[in-house]
């Protein structure tokens, strides 16, 4: 298999087949976007339903952070915005962005970018619009926002927290450099730590708001499929909680090892999906498991792992435990150690 230099801005990613699908056909900047006349006035005008539109602000997102994330060493295919990319790349090429209803493609997918603009993190010559959803019910488009004033009155509390994220990276300059040296391993420095808490909390955040407004279009999917969603949104309190590390090669590798290539089928019951791997199968089992016994201990577990998550030591056992103990093999075997949790603990002023 040959490998190929794709060249990205000021950085060079090794290995396209890495990359999210049509990377290269997603614009490389805002100025990629095309300009429309509003009232008079020239607008920047952004199609986040088109995937490759929305791609391209993943795109413009990574190569604008690469400069400040070099300082912490954090560039390249280290850059954790990666995560937003590779994701929905996955969503692309397993069908879950087709949606022949127009009922089920949901989200707020330019959140964070118009979250940097708010930030003054990206510049753009004019304001920038987006696309209006293509639904059949006005009220269901009146829930999406369009532009920065319009997310603020909609989702303030979700631009606040992409705004803080961009306003910190942008200072990551002004920081004395003896307390961003590199990191070794799997330990992070204290900016880093405190970058991915701004981006967990951001994209948390943001999934619970489109899980609270459009639930209800999850009833156009099949059950197997609707279970999946919800066990997936479950797990990402628990993957942001120990501030997993989303780059290129760490995104990519759980993607493909541990989730599954297509939409659920009616009839399909993990861990027994003929087409998929025993990883991926066990995956789904587990994942759905931990959403029940989430739900019937009254988010119980979760509050336990957050409190073994409550410092910087509890945080790098925790991307440990993901990255070897799930993620490398032993997934299928899924032993936990209760008394991992409880040491963890131990060292939170709250433990009881």
């Amino acid at each position: 298999i040959s490998t190929q230099l794709i060249d990205i801005g000021d950085f060079v990613v090794v290995d396209c087949d890495l990359l999210p699908p049509l990377w290269d056909q997603a614009p490389n900047s805002i100025t990629d976007y095309p300009l429309v006349k509003q009232n008079g006035n020239t607008l920047i005008s952004i199609n986040p339903w088109n995937y490759t539109q929305r791609l391209g602000l993943y795109k413009c997102l990574l190569k604008a952070t690469d400069p400040y994330f070099e300082l912490i060493h954090w560039h390249g295919k280290r850059n954790i915005l990666w995560g937003l990319a590779v994701q929905l790349g996955w969503q692309e090429s397993t069908g879950r962005l087709k949606d022949d209803t127009n009922q089920t493609n949901c989200g707020l997918p330019a959140i964070p970018f118009l979250g940097a603009l708010n930030a003054d993190f990206i510049h753009a010559k004019y304001q920038v619009i987006l696309t209006e959803p293509n639904l059949n019910s006005t009220a269901e488009k009146n829930k999406f926002c369009l532009s920065i004033q319009d997310c603020q009155r909609k989702y303030n509390s979700t631009m606040i927290k992409w705004t803080s994220l961009f306003k910190v990276i942008y200072n990551i300059k002004k920081q004395d450099l003896n307390l961003v040296a590199k990191p070794f391993d799997n330990n992070l420095t204290p900016i880093q730590d405190h970058i991915l808490d701004l981006m967990w909390t951001a994209h948390v955040q943001s999934l619970a708001a489109t899980l609270q407004l459009f639930a209800s279009k999850l009833r156009y999917q099949s059950q197997p499929e609707q279970k999946f969603a919800l066990s997936w949104a479950n797990l990402v309190n628990f993957i942001g909680s120990c501030h997993f590390i989303t780059d290129l090669n760490n995104t990519q590798f759980m993607q493909q090892t541990l989730l599954p290539k297509r939409l659920l089928r009616p009839g399909d019951r993990p861990p027994f999906v003929n087409d998929f791997s025993q990883d991926v199968n066990a995956c789904l089992f587990i994942t759905e498991a931990l959403r029940d016994a989430n739900i019937a201990t009254d988010n119980l577990i979760l509050t336990l792992w957050n409190r073994a998550m409550c410092t910087s030591k509890g945080r790098r056992d925790g991307r440990f435990f993901l990255t070897h103990i799930i993620i490398k093999g032993m997934i299928t075997n899924f032993g936990v150690d209760h008394c991992y949790i409880a040491q963890s603990c131990r060292s939170c002023r709250f433990y009881s």
